[in-house]
């Protein structure tokens, strides 16, 4: 049984490295089965004993791209000791790394089949790349386990109720408008739609859905 899953973590491995040389090289958009089984050396059929289908691949190949995120975001939440300062340093940064690569941040977060498995998904992903693991903070850790975006987003959402920067009954509703806010501008910014200071705007949104009012 062991051997087995050394074998299958070996496995995996070769063919997230093999997706993300092809993406490197060649673009997010070149990504095939069939081109990323033969870079790894095998066969289609050899693949997919491991990945579902290509998105299932992409899922874990996007992961990647959170290792600087990751790195960071515990040190984010070790410095700062304020739940609001916390809140919006956390997505702060989280929407620095992700506009930069919002096609693979769009991947992890809004795929339509596996958005809802981020925590079984990334349990996988750091067995077959522990290297990337990086978080110590309770908080990120309590992050890290939620199952989708909405849920890890809550957990940041809790602490203000604790420190009474909003009230209980109103974390679902920031909840979700600050998630489709997020997601609408990374699937513009992934389709190569662009506006100015789209940050701004969306730290602006984020501030107004805590604090009640916007700032000039």
């Amino acid at each position: 049984m062991e051997r087995k899953a050394r074998l299958r973590k070996r496995m995996m491995a070769k063919f997230i490295l093999s997706a993300d040389e092809i993406m490197q090289k060649e673009g997010f958009d070149k990504i095939t089965i069939r081109n990323v089984a033969k870079l790894a050396g095998y066969n289609s059929a050899t693949l997919y004993n491991y990945f579902d289908d290509l998105d299932h691949l992409l899922f874990y190949m996007s992961m990647r791209y959170l290792a600087e995120y990751t790195l960071r975001i515990d040190r984010v939440a070790k410095h700062y000791t304020d739940a609001y300062e916390r809140y919006m340093e956390i997505w702060s940064f989280f929407i620095d790394q992700s506009f930069e690569k919002p096609k693979m941040f769009y991947e992890i977060f809004f795929s339509p089949k596996y958005r809802n498995s981020l925590d079984t998904t990334m349990n996988d992903y750091y067995t077959i790349f522990p290297e990337e693991w990086h978080i110590e903070v309770e908080l990120v850790k309590q992050m890290y386990g939620g199952k989708n975006i909405y849920v890890r987003n809550r957990v940041l959402l809790d602490d203000l109720v604790k420190d009474r920067y909003i009230q209980p009954r109103d974390v679902h509703r920031i909840n979700t408008g600050t998630i489709y806010a997020y997601q609408a501008v990374l699937n513009d910014l992934r389709q190569d739609i662009k506006f100015e200071h789209f940050k701004d705007e969306l730290m602006g949104i984020i501030r107004f859905f805590i604090k009640g009012e916007w700032e000039n």
